[in-house]
């Protein structure tokens, strides 16, 4: 299995894939999607699918987690997948992410719970999500909520 690792930048990192404006047709078959952040960065998603043009993309048979190497347990990702497209596939993924808020982000002196989400979809159409393992903190699934511009 492949692992890509997002690289990100200063205090939020980016993605480990993310799609340009119309891509299309991509399948991501047995990839490990993970970081390598340390506590002092936020990873708002391992796969950027925000690009409203993109559509039909499939993820199956990928492990997206957080960073789990030796003993750094260094949980900053908040959300496995954001798509905003049309047609998106996920079928036999394994998606763990509980993630935490450290001290150097939250602002305080102990460790905090992340709400966390496995698939943010605010204004997507024609998801099929199928087989997966979902394990997050606050919302495996979420759809709409969000608002126009003024």
């Amino acid at each position: 299995m492949a692992r890509i690792r997002s690289l990100g930048g200063s205090n939020y990192y980016g993605a480990a894939i993310s799609a340009a404006a119309g891509a299309g047709w991509w399948i991501l078959d047995g990839l490990e999607l993970t970081d390598n952040a340390p506590p002092t960065s936020t990873i708002q998603w391992l796969l950027d699918f925000s690009e409203s043009t993109t559509h039909d993309l499939t993820v199956q048979r990928c492990y997206i987690h957080q960073k789990e190497s030796g003993t750094n347990y260094n949980r900053t990702v908040q959300r496995a997948i954001d798509f905003e497209g049309r047609g998106l596939t996920a079928k036999w993924n394994y998606i763990y992410v509980i993630g935490y808020y450290y001290p150097e982000v939250a602002g305080g002196s102990t460790t905090t719970q992340m709400d966390s989400t496995a698939f943010l979809c605010v204004g997507c159409s024609t998801m099929l999500i199928e087989d997966n393992y979902i394990s997050t903190w606050w919302n495996n699934i979420f759809l709409g909520g969000g608002d126009t511009a003024p």
